[in-house]
């Protein structure tokens, strides 16, 4: 038999994420409803977001604590991840939404120090996005393990 139980802190983070999502993100999502195609307001509306989540003590919740994050493992974020989802921004407004999370990860654990401060710093603000794309020749280009990259010189390049 396998035990389900949270632990106390996660259980009680993921109530405060459940919380956060019905008081706060799902009332906003419904305005923004009502002003549909509005960009302007979508931009203005995740920026409020943002800081009620950190006011909330929710921000980032994937990154460790010297990032401005919540340090959570694996059963936390699937935990606040399920919550988040709750709503469509949920995640956006968490700053834990694909591609930034794994690019953050990512960045974390391999990049260098000066990288992380161009790179990573800013997504864990919540100041700037990234990406995640590839194409490779030949092979299903969403299958990381298929790659098969090749460089050849063309001029001084």
């Amino acid at each position: 038999m396998i035990d389900f139980t949270l632990p106390p802190e996660i259980e009680d983070l993921r109530k405060r994420v459940r919380e956060f999502i019905e008081e706060e993100v799902r009332p906003a999502e419904e305005k923004l409803a009502a002003n549909e195609g509005d960009r302007s307001e979508l931009v203005r509306t995740i920026i409020e977001l943002r800081g009620k989540a950190k006011e909330w003590g929710l921000w980032l919740p994937h990154m460790p604590k010297e990032w401005g994050g919540l340090g959570l493992g694996p059963v936390g974020m699937a935990s606040v991840s399920a919550e988040a989802a709750r709503a469509g921004l949920g995640p956006f407004v968490l700053n834990c939404q694909a591609p930034d999370e794994g690019n953050m990860h990512t960045l974390l654990h391999w990049a260098t120090p000066e990288q992380k401060e161009k790179y990573l710093r800013p997504l864990c603000e919540g100041v700037q996005r990234s990406c995640f794309a590839m194409t490779e020749p030949e092979v299903a280009g969403s299958d990381p393990t298929l790659i098969q990259t090749t460089a050849v010189q063309d001029g001084d390049d």
